[in-house]
């Protein structure tokens, strides 16, 4: 079985399309069709379905992606035991919920360059369903999304994290002291809420349309350091991830207020496309993240 033909079937699965695999790889459309052809007839199946000009990847092409994504992953660990000298580079492009964006998140890239500065991270500040879509695409290598697990055989989770949202104001402003709040109470509280689309705005909403209650938040932001800056004058109180404002709720600079509702958790998910091949370097960012989750990302 010969290394090009999987490089191949991998570059033809990730694109879509026999054209755009043999312009990426530099060949004729003819050699990619034949390499496929060869594949094909020492495996005996069928690996793509051809309706029109859209190329899927057939039940038992599915199956042959995970190995031939292990044999990848183990030719370029082998050919990187004579290019260990060599500078690693390309492109990730990583898709990231605005709620990822703390200090934490910022010293891991940080931390990143300083063992890859050849690789440039682009970072899309996007939804969830944008960056599902976009991983179907091609157009994002990853994705850090914070939402409900996400379901469907086309993603590969890397890892994952169970995340839950509370709400806090500045201490001295807490309109209560030891009894919760209720959400008839915290509905009539100047509050800043997620934006619509992001999990947990639609859990709140979901939740206070149970208990029948209303609210018109006064923000609407994903973006933590404005929201945090809202905070500091001490009349509004704001949903956010617990994990954002850890150092906050220990130095004392904000104090998460006691709800009578359910608990709100989603999961914070890294996510990569199952047609992607894993490059040696993205492989280090995902590994990377991974020992960040315990902390603030």
């Amino acid at each position: 079985m010969e290394l090009r033909n999987i490089m191949t079937f991998l570059k033809i699965a990730e694109t879509g399309s026999f054209t755009r695999a043999a312009s990426q790889l530099g060949y004729n459309q003819s050699t990619v069709t034949v390499q496929i052809q060869q594949l094909e007839q020492e495996l005996d199946v069928k690996l793509f379905d051809r309706v029109g000009r859209h190329i899927n990847l057939t039940e038992k092409g599915y199956e042959f992606l995970g190995y031939a994504n292990e044999i990848a992953r183990a030719a370029q660990k082998a050919k990187g035991i004579a290019q260990k000298d060599k500078t690693a580079s390309g492109v990730i492009r990583v898709g990231v919920a605005e709620e990822f964006l703390t200090s934490t998140f910022n010293q891991m890239l940080r931390l990143y360059h300083t063992r890859f500065p050849g690789v440039e991270i682009e970072i899309h500040i996007r939804r969830p369903d944008v960056q599902l879509a976009a991983l179907r695409a091609g157009e994002l290598d990853m994705a850090l999304i914070l939402d409900r697990a996400v379901e469907g055989e086309d993603y590969v989770l890397a890892w994952e994290r169970r995340d839950r949202a509370i709400f806090v104001t500045q201490p001295a402003e807490s309109p209560v002291s030891s009894t919760p709040l209720s959400l008839e109470a915290l509905c009539a509280q100047p509050l800043i809420l997620p934006c619509r689309g992001s999990g947990f705005r639609d859990l709140f909403e979901r939740m206070i349309d149970e208990a029948g209650c209303q609210t018109v938040p006064a923000i609407s932001s994903n973006h933590l350091d404005t929201v945090k800056y809202l905070l500091e004058g001490g009349e509004m109180i704001a949903l956010l991830p617990e994990y954002a404002v850890r150092d906050e709720l220990r130095d004392g600079r904000l104090e998460a207020l006691a709800v009578n509702c359910p608990e709100m958790t989603l999961r914070s998910q890294m996510l990569y496309h199952r047609s992607k091949w894993v490059t040696p370097s993205m492989q280090e960012l995902i590994d990377l993240m991974a020992c960040y989750r315990g902390l603030n990302l």
